[in-house]
C-alpha cells in the first residue's frame, strides 16, 4: 500500500478538482451550444442595474451612457432579448420611462 505525504494529497484533490471544473465548464458550454440552436429567445437580465442600482441611477446624468453601453454589450453576446427589472415606486419613474433616439418616449 502506498503511503501519501499531506502535500501530495492536497496536490492530488486539488488536480481532481480542477479536472472536475474543466469538465463542468466544457459541458456547461455545450449545453450552451445546444440551447441556441434549439431556443428561439436569448435574454440577459439586467436586475443588479435596472432593480438593485436603480436609486443610486436616479440623479446620474450619465446614467442613459450606462444603458446604451449595456445594450452594446449585450448584444455583442448574441441575446435577443434583455430583461429589466424595475421599483415601480414614482420615485423610480425616470428609470421605467426612458428616453429613446431623438427624444422619443
Amino acid at each position: 500500500m502506498m503511503k501519501f505525504s499531506r502535500k501530495e494529497i492536497y496536490f492530488l484533490v486539488l488536480m481532481f478538482m480542477l479536472g472536475a471544473l474543466v469538465m463542468l465548464v466544457l459541458s456547461f458550454n455545450s449545453v450552451t451550444q445546444q440551447a441556441r440552436k434549439h431556443w428561439k429567445f436569448q435574454s440577459i437580465d439586467t436586475m443588479k442595474t435596472s432593480r438593485d442600482l436603480a436609486r443610486e441611477h436616479l440623479k446620474d446624468p450619465n446614467f442613459s451612457d450606462v444603458v446604451d453601453r449595456q445594450v452594446s454589450d449585450i448584444a455583442k453576446t448574441g441575446a435577443t432579448h434583455i430583461a429589466i427589472a424595475t421599483p415601480y415606486d414614482d420615485e423610480f419613474l425616470p428609470i421605467i420611462i426612458t428616453r429613446g433616439p431623438a427624444g422619443s418616449v
